[in-house]
């Protein structure tokens, strides 16, 4: 027979995990060299906090997130039009991985 305690952590393993959503960010401690981005439109500041890349609009006080690094953001760099984002995070091996972003413009 099952102890209470027992059953109380097989029915707390069977609970499937939730993600949490991230709503926002608060500092930026500027350990990425030229981590912070201004975009060209004069509104949005861009830079790197942990695996996140945050895009802040500096008019509507919003924060956007550019998720799906695995490791630390370790650069960034905006085409000269703004249109394009590129990250990057150091691997285990010391190679650089860059997924690239399309930055829209809403309105």
């Amino acid at each position: 027979m099952a102890s209470a305690l027992e059953a109380a952590a097989a029915a707390a393993a069977a609970v499937e995990p939730t993600a949490l959503n991230l709503e926002a960010v608060i500092g930026f401690n500027g350990a990425v060299p030229a981590g912070l981005v201004a975009h060209p439109n004069g509104v949005h500041i861009i830079f790197p906090l942990g695996s996140t890349v945050v895009i802040k609009d500096t008019i509507k006080n919003t924060q956007s997130f550019l998720q799906g690094h695995t490791a630390s953001v370790t650069t960034l760099a905006l085409s000269p039009d703004g249109a394009y984002l590129a990250s990057g995070q150091e691997t285990n091996l010391g190679f650089k991985v860059r997924p690239l972003f399309t930055l829209q413009q809403n309105g």
